[in-house]
């Protein structure tokens, strides 16, 4: 594969997962190239979910923390936090086929209890709830349950809570079970890290069109080099005026100038251009 050195035990983290849940060309440039550094924005949601993660810590106290910079040593951290009989881990650290995922907050009631997966998150919407947080969790999920010897109980988010008053960290976070929610993603698991393995085995980057997964669930740090050839002013300006889904399909039949015959629809007088751009 890329840049990742094979003598590593793994192949795939849970970020570069979301990448490939994003889209596989994100995926496979990500694997091979520099990353661009993210958007302010983006950067404010990573840096506000690293302190949703230390918070849940107040809301689940007196746990081990897997430290280590090495991988090999927070699995064996973690392997020692289980068998020790600790009953709250943060950042417990599992590998299973070459995934490895850190695990924010795993929990369980007594010695002889399931695991219970609980994942901290910043403020929620329910895009985002569908498009990232679910993704995240479940690939935490598959990895979980296919441990030898380790029983799964449930997984679950906590947000940040928008109308908290208090730095209380137990008042801070609404907590949510999503258990069954995504027992269809953990189905499609298999198949779907098979394709991200194959793309980043791949000598060239997949063919993929540009849509609205280019920003979403956040805009994608490659975007420039997908959107190069697309013109401004172009078709991008019809956004606030017409039908979204046939506009992405008219850019990916090279029908990019608003001077173009072939163009439908009317330019809005602002235009929102940069908007989509951005």
């Amino acid at each position: 594969m890329g840049k990742e050195s094979k003598s590593k035990p793994y192949w795939l983290t849970k970020s570069t997962f979301m990448r490939g849940v994003q889209c596989p060309k994100y995926l496979y440039l990500g694997d091979r190239e520099k990353v661009p550094s993210p958007s302010p924005d983006d950067q404010f949601r990573m840096d506000l979910g690293k302190k949703a993660g230390e918070y849940a810590r107040g809301y689940f106290p007196g746990g081990i923390l897997v430290d280590h910079p090495s991988v090999e040593e927070r699995l064996l951290q973690t392997e020692n936090a289980i068998k020790s009989g600790a009953l709250i881990i943060y950042e417990a650290t599992f590998i299973h086929e070459g995934i490895q995922v850190k695990v924010d907050i795993l929990k369980r009631q007594t010695e002889k209890s399931p695991w219970e997966i609980w994942e901290a998150k910043g403020f929620t919407n329910q895009k985002s709830h569908e498009e990232e947080y679910l993704p995240d969790i479940a690939i935490q999920t598959w990895v979980l349950k296919n441990q030898k010897d380790l029983e799964y109980k449930s997984s679950n988010l906590i947000y940040l809570d928008r109308e908290a008053t208090t730095d209380n960290p137990p008042e801070l976070f609404t907590s949510l079970d999503v258990t069954e929610e995504i027992k269809p993603l953990l189905s499609e698991m298999p198949a779907l890290i098979t394709k991200m393995k194959e793309v980043l085995e791949s000598k060239k980057p997949p063919e993929i069109k540009i849509s609205s997964h280019c920003n979403s669930p956040r805009a994608c740090p490659f975007k420039e080099q997908c959107w190069s050839h697309i013109p401004e002013p172009s078709i991008l300006d019809l956004f606030g005026r017409g039908n979204k889904a046939n506009l992405w399909k008219q850019l990916n039949q090279n029908i990019l100038s608003l001077e173009d015959p072939r163009a439908k629809g009317t330019p809005s007088n602002t235009g929102i251009s940069n908007t989509v751009r951005s």
